[in-house]
């Protein structure tokens, strides 16, 4: 557990990022448009089509896939603290004992308000940039999604044009929770799983999470949820309660069955009381600050 919680430090760390400048009013909305992104539309007119999370084409990351997108080389050179430096190779376990189900972040350049689920270049860069370094701890799943797309978050911050409307927020909803299942009923068989979100996926496994893992058999399964660029929140003062009322916030690199949750920030220029990412609700709080990793990896 101590080597994987490490794993996770050192590859996400970078991808975990918030801007470095204080927040404004677009940013504020750019987060709660991710936030809503991963909230079924109570308005939809039409039921969403299920996705048929047994064909492999729907994945991107999955045992068995020949063009798996996570099966890549990412030998990095160490840069260690005292600036020497060292090759590590890479090698992905194909018996690693436990599993992670990963959901991407908004990187959708679909010219619609929501993406369909033919992946592009930026869908198989954010797997590989990502999640592929847990392949040496953990079996790789990443399920495709309609994810609401980097167009239709830049006009709702007021940064880019309007684009053509396509899907519902639930079509996003509906294929994480259809892959998830899919995931348990074909593929667990009574593994640990570590589940891994980053901004957009972040508020698809804190929903996913809260709806079908929290207080449910699922949680016995549960080895972390890591929640990338978003915040968990918790009461006061408790390690329990607020978004999950079941799962705690993770204190020690041997602790199971809990939650990680954290923005990075430029030392010098914490987040701001109006910034989307890195600060609570009120009367709430984000976990504990997560230590930085001693070394650095360059691919």
């Amino acid at each position: 557990m101590k080597r994987l919680i490490a794993a996770a430090y050192a590859a996400l760390v970078a991808a975990a990022c918030a801007s470095s400048e204080p927040a404004t009013g677009s940013e504020q909305a750019a987060a709660e448009a991710e936030t809503a992104a991963a909230a079924p539309d109570a308005d939809a007119q039409t039921a969403s089509t299920a996705t048929d999370y047994d064909n492999m084409a729907n994945w991107l990351c999955r045992p068995g896939k020949p063009d798996d997108s996570c099966k890549v080389d990412i030998s990095a050179t160490v840069i260690n603290a005292d600036g020497s430096t060292e090759l590590e190779t890479f090698e992905h376990d194909p018996d690693a004992p436990i599993d992670c189900f990963y959901v991407y972040p908004t990187v959708s350049l679909d010219p619609y308000t929501f993406s369909d689920l033919i992946p592009g270049p930026e869908e198989h860069s954010v797997v590989r940039t990502q999640l592929a370094r847990f392949g040496d701890k953990c079996r790789l799943f990443a399920p495709m999604y309609r994810q609401f797309s980097l167009g239709a978050l830049r006009a709702g911050r007021g940064t880019g044009e309007a684009v053509p409307s396509r899907g519902t927020r639930e079509d996003s909803a509906n294929d994480v929770d259809g892959a998830w299942n899919w995931y348990l009923e074909n593929e667990n068989d009574g593994r640990g799983v570590v589940i891994i979100g980053h901004s957009q996926g972040s508020g698809q496994i804190m929903r996913m999470i809260a709806e079908h893992v929290d207080g449910k058999p699922a949680q016995d399964k549960l080895v972390s949820a890591i929640v990338l660029g978003s915040s968990v929140q918790v009461p006061q003062g408790l390690d329990i309660g607020g978004t999950f009322k079941n799962i705690p916030v993770c204190r020690s690199a041997d602790q199971f069955g809990c939650v990680l949750s954290y923005s990075t920030f430029r030392e010098s220029v914490p987040p701001s009381e109006t910034s989307g990412f890195g600060r609570g609700r009120p009367v709430m709080k984000p976990c504990a600050p997560i230590p930085q990793p001693s070394t650095v990896r360059k691919p």
